[in-house]
């Protein structure tokens, strides 16, 4: 769901977008910079939220490296 738009080019888009931000920075609703013709170029997120999707992506990592270690049916190595 697009809410809130932010031009990188144009007519004082970027004051403009910056100007926004401090309002939309409290949504949890997806934003995104824009080039002059609309196509997306960005996605705006707060700090919290990037480091949830770093954390997320890295257990989802350990995940898939488990299945392919458990899906090989080789006898696990012991650390000690």
């Amino acid at each position: 769901m697009l809410t809130d738009t932010y031009r990188a080019s144009g007519n004082g888009g970027v004051g403009q977008a910056w100007a926004r931000f401090g309002v939309a920075m409290n949504t949890h609703e997806e934003r995104y910079v824009v080039d002059k013709h609309g196509n997306r170029v960005s996605v705006v997120l707060d700090v919290e939220e990037y480091q949830k999707l770093l954390a997320d992506l890295e257990e989802l990592e350990s995940i898939r490296a488990y299945n392919q270690a458990k899906a090989s049916g080789e006898m696990p190595i012991p650390f000690d």
